[in-house]
């Protein structure tokens, strides 16, 4: 288990440091506000799919423990995959070289591969 929990916590650190550095020369303040909002919105995400997949299935104190266990792990996953390519768009938008239909277009594809992205992870949650 705690080989488990120091596989999380880097996991963790590499998706914050991935996020931040793609982030660019925009303040300290607007990156932790991206950092921030980015892993709430992928833990909010993550739990909906987790709970949508186990719906139906008796909740027990090890499946409590493991839904906490496999929405840890797969939060920093998510944010590996998406949060810091569209925090490297995000800062190129804001600084002016890239046209908002561009970014829209960007966006509009991440939310895609997240989209399908989270279909796996329902799948995988359901067996």
């Amino acid at each position: 288990m705690p080989i488990i929990l120091l596989f999380i916590l880097i996991l963790n650190i590499v998706s914050i440091v991935l996020m931040y550095y793609s982030l660019g020369s925009l303040e300290k303040k607007e990156k932790l506000l991206y950092i921030v909002v980015g892993t709430a919105a992928m833990y909010i995400l993550t739990s909906i799919v987790y709970w949508f997949s186990t719906r139906g299935i008796e909740v027990t104190e090890v499946s409590e423990r493991g839904k906490e266990l496999i929405t840890f792990l797969f939060v920093p996953i998510n944010g590996i995959i998406i949060l810091p390519l569209l925090a490297r768009s995000y800062n190129k938008f804001k600084y002016g070289s890239l046209d908002k239909s561009v970014f829209l277009k960007r966006s509009t594809v991440l939310g895609v591969i997240l989209l399908i992205v989270l279909i796996i992870e329902c799948i995988y949650f359901k067996n």
